[in-house]
């Protein structure tokens, strides 16, 4: 960036200035120490030469404006409005004069940096700026656009900043415009800032307990403090001293460490309690005194333990009593983690590191071992084993190792001191031996003997119930060889005892050494021989189908079976017996006998003594009745009747005429079979019935008479099964087909359907219709076709007369529902309704298609949806009433109203019409600037708009962000009054909150700025 010196009196104190001098045809000139004085800027062609072109430029020139944001610096600003006729080149010189003045007006050479920002609104292309003859190199400058001119509405905004080839005294600016087409111009803002002013800064450090001198002080602390120096010509200068202290150190660092450790301080090692000093200066220069306060920690630890009481159990334990400051210790056996317990338990024989930690870390480390007692034992134990296997031998234990004195158990009995054990059986025990420690060892012993002796007996059973040829055989087992027998009180001697009946015995056995066994044997005999018998007498007189069953008991399986004296088998059951008396034998597997005489009946015959008897009622009915009555056979009877089942009813109903077999059987099944015959009537029927047709159709003129035959006469007839009568003869009959029923006197019933006929019916067909042209219209034409009656035919429609002759030709009708009726000869009539039809109307829809807000309105559109009438349609629009066509549409409308005439193919017309408007849409345009001077020109500051649009509110602020003006009226605008006072030229800022649209959903904000001239 340019530095622009000042090149008079060097000073130093206030801020520079920028100070203009106007030069130009009014020779005006000044200076600006901070104020804002009336100055005319110059714009002007006079000296432009060389690369410059003729340009007009034009008068008067308005007023440059100044404040002043920040005291003793300027703020400058020039608006211009240049407006000329023609595409023509325009040059704006501007000449001023730059120099720099402190608060005592007097010159300073410190250079300052001067930069010139310009914003051009323009719709004119910036082609050259030329500062002191140098022409600029910027980039970004406006681009003409000569078809745009929106006043400075829509205007681009380019700011331009020129910081170079500024020099102190007189300075030329030079912008060179290309203009446009009439009315063209360029609006351009410039503005000089000047840094803030520069003041001088001290620096220094001191130690505490030092001090400073700054003029008539003297300071000890640190902080920033100012002092006024005058100048060499008098003026002020303020200079900020920044004061920074740095510290001395005397410090004191406590540290312990655990008994022989030792601690590094001021480079030696130290390793007793004690004060130690060091003396030092800071990297500062200050100075640093440094005391160590040294304390060396010790830890007593004092373990008891108790040793393992039995071999190789873990009964040991280690108990550590522990002494430090500060107290808090934690414990750990071994490589084992550290815990607050300081007991452990459960430990083998062995040696153990206990590991004592203090509340700072310090460690005390000790060795204990736990021993334990030699294992405990029994080198031997002396048995003596008994003679029987019933009696007692001894144990006798010896021990060692342990811990004595010892006590001895066997199996689950008590200790004792006694190691020896009398009255011990045969088998198997342990013996526990325990020492003074509670230590237990146990083995496994045997005390053997002879076998128990014993005895293998044979006995021999009684054959057959009371008889005395039992034995009993005895050898022994066991116990010591040899051995004597005995019986029950007997003496000893050899082991075979016979000749003995059916009882217990006690069998005494003796071996060598006197050892006795005892068991009592029987010897047994069958139950008494005896049988159960079943039997049947045969179920019906004269079978031979009796059985005769028997199930022997007591004596000896298996056994055999004879019938009246023949051979015995082994079959218990004898079949196929008649009537009879029988004798039947049974022998065991020992020959044992037993007889039994049984006598086998058969029953009486069966007979049936009586029927009862009822015939068929009707032919064809199934009323009869057939009641059987039996005797004989073994009662209950069951009977049945031709194939069904049997049941205990002997009362046979509903059976139809013929022959039937009726079934007897009693409770043995035996049955009897007989054929009983019922009779019927003759069918009975209608004969010789007489019909009469009705006389016309649709009449009730016809009859009919019935006759019968058959059945039970007399005969009586109904229209249904109710109501009866003797009379034959139907009459007032219209033709239909009639069900007549029939009784005899045995209320036999028959009936019969029968048709009464009549004349042709007068049918009438679709009529041919011929449907009004247009909706509600009176032009159809009906004609009637019928058939049927008696000829000729004649026609009426709705409530007209008849048609002379056979006339069926109806015009002029309307449409809707008609009635029609046909009369034949006879004078019978038929009546049926009909319905014409019409066009449905003619109806249209219009749709009409809006302009948009932006652009031409030329891109409206008409469209018309037509229904009813008859297709296809025409379109008569109202922008050619002349012509027709098929189009439902026109295009390419300005806003308005539109109509059109639709033809269809029955010259049917309707009429519709629509308006074209804007789309829900809006385009609002707030201008820029407006000059509120009461000339009927641009005098209030308004939005517009094209489109639909809604003002909720407009508000105008000045540039301090007062509001001065609002309004929710969109005709109303702002005439630059604030409470009845004019308002100063400048930039004034808008906010606008609005409705876009139909439906005035669609709100907007509009915000920016505007200038207000005069």
């Amino acid at each position: 960036m340019a530095q622009v010196d000042c090149v008079n009196n060097p000073t130093t104190g206030d801020p520079p200035l920028a100070s203009f001098f106007n030069t130009g045809t009014d020779g005006a000139g000044g200076t600006l120490p901070g104020g804002s004085p009336d100055l005319n800027w110059t714009m002007s062609t006079t000296g432009i030469n060389g690369p410059y072109s003729p340009a007009i430029v034009m008068d008067p020139v308005p007023a440059a404006y100044y404040t002043s944001p920040w005291p003793d610096c300027a703020w400058i600003s020039h608006q211009a409005d240049g407006f000329q006729v023609g595409n023509l080149d325009v040059y704006y010189k501007f000449t001023f004069t730059l120099a720099c003045f402190n608060s005592c007006h007097e010159s300073y050479s410190d250079p300052g940096v001067f930069c010139l920002s310009l914003d051009f609104f323009a719709d004119n292309a910036v082609s050259e700026i030329f500062v002191n003859g140098v022409l600029q190199n910027i980039a970004g400058m406006p681009v003409a656009d000569p078809y745009n001119y929106q006043g400075f509405i829509q205007a681009n905004m380019v700011t331009v900043s020129l910081c170079n080839n500024w020099q102190p005294g007189t300075n030329e600016l030079i912008i060179h415009v290309q203009s446009g087409p009439p009315y063209e111009g360029f609006l351009a803002q410039a503005s000089t800032n000047v840094p803030p002013p520069i003041s001088d800064t001290a620096y220094a450090t001191i130690c505490n307990g030092d001090d400073y001198v700054f003029g008539p002080d003297i300071l000890t602390a640190a902080g920033v403090y100012t002092h006024t120096f005058a100048t060499q010509f008098g003026c002020d200068s303020l200079v900020t001293l920044i004061l920074s202290v740095n510290p001395s150190y005397n410090t004191t660092t406590i540290d312990t460490i655990c008994n022989g450790d030792s601690m590094l301080f001021a480079g030696t090692y130290y390793h007793t309690s004690g004060l130690y000093t060091y003396n030092g200066t800071t990297v500062l220069g200050c100075d640093s005194i440094t005391h160590l306060q040294l304390t060396v920690n010790t830890v007593t630890a004092i373990p008891t333990f108790t040793n393992v009481l039995c071999y190789g159990e873990a009964t040991g334990s280690i108990d550590v009593n522990a002494q430090s400051n500060p107290p808090g210790y934690t414990y750990a056996l071994d490589a084992g983690p550290y815990g607050t317990s300081n007991h452990f338990g459960n430990l083998l024989a062995g040696t153990y590191t206990v590991h004592t930690k203090a509340a700072n870390g310090c460690i005390k480390d000790t060795t204990v071992t736990i021993s334990q007692p030699t294992q405990l034992s029994i080198p031997g134990i002396a048995t003596v084993e008994p003679l029987c296997s019933y009696s007692f031998g001894t144990f006798t234990v010896t021990s060692s190792g342990g811990t004595p004195a010892y006590t001895y158990a066997i199996d689950a009995g008590p200790y004792t001191t006694n190691n020896v054990f009398n009255g011990v059986a045969i088998g198997n025990y342990v013996i526990h031996v325990k020492d003074a420690n509670g230590c237990i060892k146990d083995t496994a012993v045997t005390m053997n003997g002879p076998a128990v002796l014993g005895a293998s007996i044979s006995i021999t059973n009684e054959p057959c119930h009371g008889q005395t040829l039992g034995a009993i055989n005895v050898t022994g087992t066991g116990g010591t060889a040899p051995y004597t027998y005995a019986l029950d009180a007997g003496s000893f001697g050899g082991g075979s005892f016979t000749g003995l009946g059916a009882s217990f015995y006690v069998v005494h056995v003796k071996d060598v050494n006197n050892c006795l066994f005892d068991t009592t044997v029987q010897v047994t005999e069958p139950a008494s021989l005896g049988s159960t018998v079943t039997y049947s007498d045969p179920k019906c007189y004269g079978d031979t189908n009796g059985y005769i069953s028997l199930i022997p008991n007591g004596g000896t399986q298996p056994f055999t079976y004879s019938l009246n004296g023949g051979p015995f088998t082994g079959n218990n059951a004898f079949t196929g017996l008649g009537a009879s008396i029988d004798s039947i034998s049974i022998v065991d597997n020992n020959g044992c006998t037993i007889d039994t005489v049984l006598i086998l009946v058969d029953p009486d015959p069966i007979r049936m003594v009586d029927v009862l008897t009822d015939n068929i009622r009707c032919a064809g009915g199934s009323d009869g009745i057939i009641q059987p009555f039996a005797v004989g056979g073994i009662p209950p009877y069951t009977f049945a009747i031709d194939a069904n089942f049997f049941t205990s009813n002997d009362d046979f109903t509903g059976l139809a005429a013929g022959q039937h077999t009726i079934h007897i059987k009693d409770r043995n099944d035996c049955t009897l079979d007989s054929i009983i015959e019922l009779s019927q009537p003759p069918v009975l029927n209608f004969d010789n019935v007489i019909i009469t047709d009705a006389a016309c159709a649709g009449t009730s003129t016809g009859t009919v008479s019935l006759n019968g035959t058959g059945g039970t006469p007399p005969y009586m007839y109904a229209t249904d099964t109710v109501n009866f009568t003797k009379d034959p003869v139907f009459s007032g009959l219209s033709a239909d087909t009639y069900h007549y029923y029939m009784q005899d006197s045995a209320g036999c019933m028959t009936d019969t359907l029968i048709t009464v006929g009549e004349n042709a019916a007068i049918i009438i067909g679709n009529a041919s219709i011929s449907s009004p042209s247009c909706y509600n219209t009176g032009d159809a034409t009906l004609t009637i076709n019928a058939s049927g009656g008696v000829p000729p035919l004649r026609y009426q429609l709705d409530n007209n007369p008849l048609q002379p002759g056979s006339n069926n030709l109806f015009t002029g009708l309307a449409a809707g529902p008609h009635t029609i009726t046909v009369t034949d000869s006879n004078n019978c009539s038929q009546t049926n309704t009909t319905t014409i039809l019409q066009p449905a109307e003619l109806k249209l829809q219009l749709y009409a298609n809006g302009n948009p807000c932006e652009g031409v309105d030329d891109n409206g559109a008409v469209h018309v949806r037509t229904s009813g009438g008859t297709p296809p349609y025409t379109y008569t629009w109202s922008t050619d009433p002349t012509e027709s066509s098929y189009h439902n549409g026109i295009t390419g409308l300005p806003n308005g109203t539109y109509s059109v005439t639709v033809t269809d193919e029955h010259n049917c017309t309707a009429f519709g019409q629509a308006t074209v408007g804007y789309d829900n849409c809006c385009t609002p345009d707030v201008p820029n600037a407006f000059t509120p001077n009461n000339d009927g020109k641009n005098d209030y500051f308004r939005a517009r708009f094209k489109g639909n649009m809604w003002l909720e509110k407009m508000t105008i602020f000045n540039r301090y962000g007062q509001a001065i003006y609002s309004t929710s009226n969109l005709q109303e605008g702002w005439d630059g009054t604030y409470n009845g006072v004019a308002q100063d030229i400048g930039t004034y800022y808008y906010y606008i909150e609005f409705y876009c649209g139909k439906e005035n959903f669609n709100k907007q904000i509009l915000k920016g700025d505007v200038t207000l001239i005069r």
